[in-house]
């Protein structure tokens, strides 16, 4: 009986997809359920999946219409039979060894959720950089919901390996297109009793160069819904009022302001509507807030300062701080 699910979700990925189930079907030592959803699309991907599976009968593949990832992974959800469950985009590649070291992780630390470090690697480049996101102690599951949105933690769901039972009850929301990891790990991890860090990478994420144009297309305005739900599943918890908005309001910068709106490499009418909006719904700057903005070099202390007063002003700064500095590049 297979020990780990892993849900691959496809869309337009033939020059990859093969790398990424190969990955899957050859972990160590461990017996694995790789499920792969194709969702929709227009190129090869589909038949190079089913090529796959003639050679590897083993593999489930599910055909659907193309309804987002967040529709594909639920539909895997719907698929897995095994007790933990992990998911992989498939652009990307686990390590060999990732499910052993995952699984050994959750049963000597009786864990419902372990968390890795991985690999990122730009599109085109053979260089892997280590990216940490194993810098905090075990701890219990709601304690790990607030954590991920300090940010102490990636709120990504494919680096994290998962008790298949936290999702009994929850999906991913089909009704965005960015951000709905953010909102699926901060409901299971309400429900897991603990939570471990595995200090080693155990995925290949590759930042694809098509990537980096989506980044500021209209789907960026889903990141505001995400956070408007976000903000009623806090408020549906015990925290008092204080705690809560100082939550809310650091975790609307850093996913909203920081991420989307100051470092993006151009500007345009999606990012006035992206910081019209944070000015109007959030409205003040949190303790929290503050103490990132202290963290951060001086020039984008700087650039910051002008964002909370002036959009005009901040797309001048933008323009001279990418003659000065590369933007970071992130996968969407």
């Amino acid at each position: 009986m297979a020990q780990i699910s892993i849900i691959i979700t496809a869309y337009n990925v033939q020059d990859y997809i093969a790398t990424a189930i190969s990955s899957a079907l050859n972990q160590q030592d461990i017996a694995v359920e790789v499920i792969v959803i194709v969702d929709g699309g227009n190129d090869r991907t589909a038949d190079i999946v089913h090529s796959l599976q003639q050679s590897n009968p083993e593999l489930q593949v599910l055909l659907k219409t193309n309804g987002g990832v967040s529709s594909a992974r639920n539909a895997g959800l719907r698929l897995a039979t095994s007790e933990y469950v992990m998911f992989l985009d498939g652009d990307d590649q686990l390590l060999p060894s990732a499910c052993k070291q995952f699984l050994r992780a959750a049963q000597e630390q009786d864990a419902d959720i372990v968390v890795s470090d991985y690999y990122s690697m730009k599109e085109g480049s053979s260089e892997h950089r280590l990216k940490r996101a194993t810098d905090f102690s075990a701890m219990s599951g709601p304690d790990f919901a607030l954590a991920i949105l300090a940010p102490k933690s990636t709120v990504s769901v494919w680096n994290k390996c998962y008790k298949r039972y936290l999702f009994v009850g929850v999906e991913f929301p089909e009704n965005v297109s960015m951000g709905e990891d953010l909102l699926a790990l901060f409901d299971v991890s309400l429900k897991a009793n603990r939570v471990v860090p595995l200090a080693v990478p155990t995925i290949i994420y590759l930042i694809r160069n098509s990537s980096l144009v989506n980044s500021s297309s209209q789907h960026l305005l889903s990141i505001t819904v995400v956070m408007q739900l976000l903000k009623a599943r806090l408020q549906a918890t015990h925290l008092d009022g204080k705690l809560l908005l100082d939550i809310y309001a650091a975790t609307a910068f850093y996913h909203v302001m920081y991420s989307r709106v100051v470092h993006a490499k151009g500007l345009g009418p999606i990012h006035k509507k992206i910081y019209d909006w944070y000015m109007d719904d959030v409205a003040m700057y949190s303790g929290r807030t503050k103490e990132f903005i202290k963290s951060l070099p001086i020039k984008e202390r700087f650039l910051i300062a002008f964002y909370k007063r002036s959009y005009r002003t901040a797309t001048l700064l933008v323009r001279c701080n990418a003659l000065l500095t590369s933007s970071s590049w992130v996968k969407r």
